[in-house]
């Protein structure tokens, strides 16, 4: 959601806790039994997907194991120690990054493994529409969703079954969050949970305006469907571009590279930063 540069994001805890209640009663809806759900972590905990399913688990009173890098590559054996652990009366969930998701689709395995999920939330960026058609193809049970570092995660997600049916949006809008679209077209949410800026050393700002709306630099549009309300992610409104569910910002890569340039004398006048497609980052 930062525009233009990363920011710094405190959170107190109850913001991490009420995210966790409100994606548990999202699942309780569609009869998930939090306390038997089991929560496989395939994300880093410097990523506030990585972080939240600890809470979840906590708030949820239900078993969370980490899924170590190195294995999630390993397709063979993570099919043979994720079949280990599956119970008949667990609910298997777990977030990724579109990056992960296409790396396992690539491989027979990684699609069993997949297969085995009652839930996968993907988020952090936008899924193609050829990788979407090969996961309702396989019948793989994707939620994506959308959220950000300023709202403790998500804030609204799709159902796995309205995604096989081949709803394309990024899902019904979560209890505890009010969401608008601006005259810019950019998301903006009014929640309980929208931390708060650290500018530098101790000095705090609020990312919400007076009224308590918080303005992301993401482009979106509101969809009414069965009477609720659902989110469509268009894009960014800034230059930002997300590579592998990472969001990269082409104006500090600018100032980095032109102080490196000017410290060691480098004779380039001027350049320029471009993003290129590319098949596994986006």
């Amino acid at each position: 959601g930062s525009s233009s540069k990363p920011r710094k994001c405190i959170h107190h805890l109850n913001n991490l806790k009420l995210s966790a209640a409100t994606s548990g009663q999202w699942l309780k809806k569609q009869g998930f039994e939090l306390q038997n759900c089991l929560i496989l972590n395939t994300l880093p905990l410097n990523h506030i997907s990585g972080l939240m399913p600890i809470f979840r688990s906590k708030i949820w009173s239900c078993e969370y194991i980490n899924i170590s890098p190195t294995l999630i590559k390993k397709t063979n054996e993570l099919l043979v120690f994720t079949n280990y652990l599956k119970k008949e009366n667990k609910h298997l969930i777990t977030s990724m990054v579109p990056s992960q998701l296409k790396r396992l689709l690539s491989e027979n395995d990684g699609i069993k493994w997949l297969k085995i999920f009652d839930l996968i939330w993907i988020g952090g960026a936008s899924i193609s529409s050829e990788t979407s058609r090969k996961c309702r193809l396989e019948k793989i049970n994707l939620a994506p969703c959308y959220g950000s570092t300023e709202t403790a995660a998500m804030v609204s997600s799709l159902k796995p079954k309205e995604f096989l049916e081949g709803l394309d949006n990024v899902g019904e809008i979560l209890c505890d969050i009010n969401l608008r679209i601006s005259k810019k077209g950019l998301i903006k949410i009014k929640s309980e949970r929208i931390g708060i800026e650290l500018i530098e050393y101790s000095k705090t700002k609020n990312f919400k305006d007076k009224n308590g709306w918080w303005e992301s630099s993401d482009l979106g549009e509101i969809q009414e469907l069965n009477n609720s309300l659902y989110l469509k992610f268009v894009g960014r409104i800034d230059n930002a571009f997300n590579s592998g569910g990472e969001i990269v910002f082409p104006e500090v890569i600018k100032s980095r590279l032109s102080e490196f340039i000017f410290n060691e004398k480098i004779p380039i006048k001027n350049f320029m930063i471009a993003k290129i497609p590319n098949k596994e980052w986006g």
